[in-house]
């Protein structure tokens, strides 16, 4: 199973921060070469990100990094989805690990994964009802997924799905994760987390984000609001897609 770290080639020091996380524990990962960097990275902006469906669903405009963001992840997932491998793990580069990851990607490797997305990253107050183990982690099925691309490991046939729901997208990657009941692929938590951001890293696309919002703060007020009542909305509708008995099924 490959490790993936999605960074920019220009980001030294966050990549030597990235080394010595896997040397600590003898791990072998590659770095994968975000967007960004290059002023040819531009015409890849109107590929897949569809700016009219943003102004009508989304309750601000996407920057430029998050874009690029979102581009780099489905670059991993082409990746995968085109090589033999079941699954692979992906890191953004301001990940750090919180405990040994040897025990959970051993598991991982034991694993049918192939369907599946585990986020790694899910924070501390992880709760949801529990349908397995990842070696001493448990994995958590929430209603809400936490918001995070930190880290996560995915199946091969997941991220074939996420290609195919993302062909156009409107929304940064981590909110689209989120909406579940629009791509259709299981995504559980792993408990306790594995993975945090590193306090040392100044988050590049918060910033950006807050370029994005509009000066009004009504118009803030009212697109939020309905962004939250549909995201709601969606969620009352929807009926787990049988994600745990898909998972037990698979490994049992």
């Amino acid at each position: 199973m490959q490790i993936y770290v999605l960074s920019l080639k220009s980001s030294m020091d966050r990549r030597l921060a990235a080394k010595s996380q896997f040397e600590r524990y003898g791990l072998q990962f590659r770095f994968f070469d975000a967007y960004g960097d290059a002023a040819a990275d531009a015409s890849l902006l109107h590929n897949h990100y569809d700016s009219q469906m943003n102004r009508k669903h989304f309750k601000r405009s996407l920057s430029t990094p998050e874009v690029y963001c979102y581009l780099g992840h489905r670059a991993i997932w082409e990746k995968l989805v085109a090589s033999d491998e079941d699954a692979a793990v992906v890191l953004e580069d301001d990940f750090k690990f919180v405990a040994d990851p040897r025990p959970v990607l051993a598991a991982c490797e034991a694993t049918n994964l192939r369907g599946v997305m585990i986020k790694l990253d899910g924070g501390w107050d992880i709760d949801g009802t529990q349908i397995g183990h990842l070696g001493e982690a448990a994995l958590v099925q929430r209603k809400v997924l936490p918001p995070r691309t930190t880290g996560y490991v995915i199946g091969r046939e997941a991220a074939k799905t996420l290609l195919h729901a993302s062909e156009r997208f409107y929304r940064p990657i981590d909110l689209d994760l989120k909406h579940y009941w629009e791509h259709g692929v299981p995504i559980f938590v792993l408990k306790p987390s594995l993975v945090a951001e590193r306090e040392d890293c100044v988050s590049l696309l918060s910033t950006d984000r807050r370029t994005q919002r509009s000066p009004s703060k009504v118009l803030r007020f009212c697109k939020n609001l309905k962004y939250q009542a549909a995201f709601r909305y969606g969620l009352l509708r929807n009926r787990c897609n049988d994600a745990r008995d898909l998972f037990l099924s698979k490994n049992s």
